[in-house]
């Protein structure tokens, strides 16, 4: 049964093979037109980065409230925030101190842009509040209290400017404003602080255009209001931050790195060209080199107009395709190669790429459907991006695997036709005057004519020697293979360790590039500013607020209740000046005025004060959001014409204990959401971390869930393409062992479970079937001992793979030079894979097949010389210091 699959399979591709040598330029042609087909769905591209729309699970909770939130409230504003601290480390509560502070804002407030043709100023642009005293822009600061006069502020005696500060104002609130305080003994008075706090919020006007959120006019305000902030006042060293400043800067980060993308590609196409040479001129191969790097192109641009036929978006992540295609697609150029290399070259060039395809096709089928499944898989995901970005791959993948095994062909017969012919490479209208040379090989043949072609006449390469002749063979003595089965077993034991230990973090900050200023405006906000948490909104809708008063007003009571109970997450809003209620001040102001009548809940035995007249309770609350109280209540409350509530949010603020805390930022958002859940009225919390909040939930899951997935399709898969349930067993066990081992060191090297992280380890599935699953399937055609097979194997691909892996890891190189958190992460995990991958499959499995591996096809079948079966597998060979191919030396 095994042989029998493995005989179709090898069937179908000596006959593919056959006919693209015969004929190449009719192959070429319909690969090409093929490949504009799908590539023409490049017109159909749409594209996507925004942030909700790539990492937000779908249908998730915090989708649904979102697009509820929405369907009242408009887009929250756009904060811009400056921390100015004295140069001289002094306290930044002195007069002088504060007046350097207002005459920056007043040069933030001068900012003026123009754009197409029209002025807009700060006053054209900001959130309009009449709540902030001495301006109509929301602004928040301690400067307030002089209302952003500077005539009141140079008025104020410098004895007097704490008592300013302090009066009509609590510690809690005056944390939000002064970072580093000095408290008085008793806690309720501000004597000195470190760091001054200054928010100035810009209206959202915000559309969507090719799958970005764009804001043009409040974007170029902003980029001015960087400028102004970060020159400050003599005096005062100023930590900036607008809006747009982690979008410029994670973008400029990728930008930068187009040097080193550029520069990879450079250094993977010299290693094809160095590796499938031989000697110069003639079969330097260089145009051959440049076709397996075509291959791949093409496939990338097939895969992409497919997916995007498909509806699937293209994301910045999908940058990342062409380093997994390239390390795939040159192994498998590899492998096509050596495995014709290996046949005899006096006979016609179809028929050995008859016998070259046969076998090294079986061998790319293998890796290559796997991984297409494996992809497939891994796209059920919740999150958007990965899901695309699997596709995407998926596609790429199949794409490189029917392109390498046509395309590619017929590159290769090209290729030796112009050697026949003895036309020079790069050069092909000239002839080298060494033509009728003789290679070694070809001569050796022809000293013995009737003899059965020996794959191992002629001379092999130092690498191919070292790996046939003397690594091998050193792998099958039994000290030397309880030694290796000790220390991997080592290393497996210590990275179990560490994949135990791997987390979830807020990796936010990481996707800063290194020196820019967004980092040090981050790390001047956690030193000053670290009480201050996320904003949360408690969001109700379509209920009865007039017979709800007392629960409206008993949700301080229920969210304090919340603190002291279950957790710390919320802030206490009876002491933290961060709870605001419309209803709660709505009371105070009918009070005040004493135009409606109150009286005590019933509901809470009298704790509460509400109105007893539906009407009023209408008419006092129209008026209340267009008194200077209330208005900075207007946009919470949704008011229907006839004078009922639709909607209203009451905000409140979470701890910053659990800034930076993926476990308890979690933990705050799902407690949250279970208290709410037992209200006596509909309600839910909503806040913009949520999105964030409900990946670090979900990414655990996601994380193994896909890998479980995965490997169970390399299982499959290669119980199928393999047919031998032992050899399945071996490599789907080395693509595990490997897979924790890049667990493992993630950890040791620093990296957390983040949504790179993942999409990098599916990745890394792929990578690694390749290198177990060629050695696999090259034991399986050998006959002999497990001992002989097992040298044989290693003889025959061992250094196509070591090509594999090496390829996998140039291709990344640079990026380990990147300034973007993405490249680099890419860089350590795919030298992690590259590392662990070639280890388990060059070293560990070798050892685990001479022991307990199973027949080969032929001697489980009884036949040892199938028809139109070739012995040798494929082996690359070559001259010099270096493994290589020369097809017409038959090496």
């Amino acid at each position: 049964m095994s042989h029998a699959i493995e005989s179709r399979m090898h069937a179908f591709f000596s006959r593919l093979g056959e006919l693209v040598a015969i004929h190449p330029g009719k192959t070429v042609l319909l690969a090409l037109v093929g490949v504009l087909i799908g590539a023409s769905g490049f017109t159909a591209l749409e594209q996507e980065s925004r942030g909700d729309k790539l990492w937000v699970p779908s249908g998730t909770r915090a989708s649904e409230d979102y697009a509820t939130y929405l369907s009242f409230f408009p887009p929250a504003g756009r904060s811009n925030l400056v921390i100015a601290v004295p140069s001289d480390g002094g306290d930044a509560l002195t007069k002088e101190n504060l007046v350097r502070a207002l005459d920056l804002f007043e040069e933030i407030s001068a900012v003026t842009i123009t754009y197409e043709g029209e002025e807009y100023s700060f006053a054209d642009l900001c959130v309009e509040s009449s709540d902030y005293s001495g301006t109509t822009c929301m602004v928040e600061s301690v400067l307030g209290k002089w209302e952003y006069d500077s005539a009141l502020l140079d008025a104020e005696a410098d004895a007097t400017v704490l008592t300013t500060i302090n009066t009509g104002s609590t510690i809690s609130e005056l944390e939000n404003y002064l970072g580093g305080m000095t408290l008085s003994d008793d806690g309720t008075e501000v004597l000195s602080a470190e760091a001054l706090r200054i928010v100035v919020t810009l209206k959202s006007t915000e559309t969507v255009e090719d799958g970005a959120y764009v804001d043009p006019i409040p974007d170029e305000w902003e980029l001015e209001f960087i400028d102004v902030a970060q020159d400050c006042t003599d005096g005062l060293e100023c930590y900036v931050e607008a809006t747009r400043s982690l979008s410029d800067e994670f973008g400029g980060a990728i930008s930068g790195d187009i040097s080193l993308i550029s520069g990879s590609y450079m250094i993977i196409m010299a290693y094809t060209v160095f590796n499938l040479s031989s000697t110069p001129f003639l079969k330097s191969r260089i145009l051959l080199s440049l076709g397996a790097i075509l291959t791949v192109g093409l496939s990338i641009a097939f895969s992409i107009g497919l997916a995007a036929y498909l509806g699937f978006f293209y994301t910045p992540l999908h940058t990342v395709l062409p380093f997994i295609l390239l390390g795939l697609g040159v192994d498998d150029s590899f492998v096509i190669c050596n495995a014709f290399g290996r046949t005899d070259p006096r006979k016609s060039i179809p028929e050995r790429m008859r016998e070259g395809l046969g076998t090294s096709g079986v061998s790319i089928t293998v890796t290559s459907i796997t991984d297409f499944v494996a992809f497939m898989i891994s796209s059920t995901t919740a999150l958007p991006a990965l899901s695309s970005f699997c596709v995407y791959s998926a596609l790429g993948v199949l794409a490189l695997y029917i392109l390498q095994s046509t395309l590619f062909v017929a590159f290769v017969v090209y290729d030796m036709r112009r050697q026949e012919a003895g036309r020079l490479d790069c050069c092909c209208f000239l002839k080298t005057k060494d033509m009728h040379k003789r290679p070694s090989a070809v001569a050796a043949a022809a000293a013995e004519p009737s003899a059965e072609w020996d794959p191992t006449w002629g001379e092999r390469g130092r690498l191919e020697k070292f790996v046939g002749d003397k690594y091998a063979p050193v792998l099958t003595k039994k000290p030397v293979k309880a030694a290796i089965i000790a220390v991997f077993g080592i290393i497996f034991a210590f990275c179990c360790y560490g994949a135990s230990q791997l987390g979830v973090d807020d990796t936010d900050e990481a996707f800063i590039p290194d020196g820019s200023y967004l980092l040090d405006t981050i790390n001047a906000r956690e030193m000053y500013f670290g009480s201050v948490g996320a904003d949360v909104e408690i969001v109700t809708e379509d209920i009865d607020y007039f017979s709800l008063q007392a629960e409206l007003a008993d949700v301080s009571a229920k969210l304090t209740g919340f603190g002291d109970d279950r957790s710390p997450y919320i802030k206490d809003p009876a002491t933290s000046g961060t709870f605001f209620s419309w209803f709660d001040d709505l009371i105070v102001y009918a009070e005040a005025e004493g135009t409606a009548t109150l009286v005590p809940s019933t509901s809470f035995d009298g704790e509460y004060t509400v109105f007893s007249d539906e009407t009023e309770f209408q008419s006092s609350l129209a008026a209340f959001l267009a008194s200077d109280d209330g208005i900075k209540y207007s946009a919470n409350v949704v008011v229907e014409e006839d004078g009922s509530i639709r909607a209203a949010a009451i905000q409140s603020e979470y701890s910053g204990d659990i800034n930076g805390d993926a476990a308890k930022q979690v933990d705050a958002m799902v407690d949250l959401r279970s208290v709410m859940d037992d209200w006596s009225f509909e309600a839910f919390p909503w806040s913009e971390r949520y999105f964030q909040w409900e990946t670090f939930q979900i990414i655990y899951q996601e994380l193994y869930q896909g890998l479980g997935l995965c490997l169970a399709v390399v299982l499959v898969l290669t119980l199928i393409l393999i047919a031998h349930p032992a050899t399945a067993g071996l490599v789907f066990l080395m693509v595990t062992f490997t897979i924790v081992d890049v667990l493992g060191i993630m950890y040791y090297w620093g990296l957390s479970i983040d949504t790179i992280a993942v999409i990098n380890l599916v990745l890394a599935v792929g990578l690694s079937v390749d290198y177990a699953a060629h050695v696999a399937h090259s034991f399986m055609v050998k006959t002999g001992t497990r001992d002989e097979r097992t040298v044989q194997a290693l003889a025959d691909i061992g250094v196509a793979v070591i090509h594999g892996g090496v390829s996998t890891f140039l291709a990344v190189v640079l990026l380990s030079l990147s300034a973007s958190y993405v490249f680099r992460v890419l860089f350590k995990q795919f030298f992690a894979t590259a590392v662990m991958g070639l280890g388990h499959g060059l070293i560990l499995l070798p050892v685990l097949l001479s022991l307990v591996g199973p027949a080969s096809y032929r001697a489980a079948d009884g036949d040892l010389k199938e028809k139109g079966h070739v012995q040798a597998a494929v082996t690359p060979v070559g001259n010099g210091s270096n493994s290589k191919v020369s097809p017409s030396e038959g090496r």
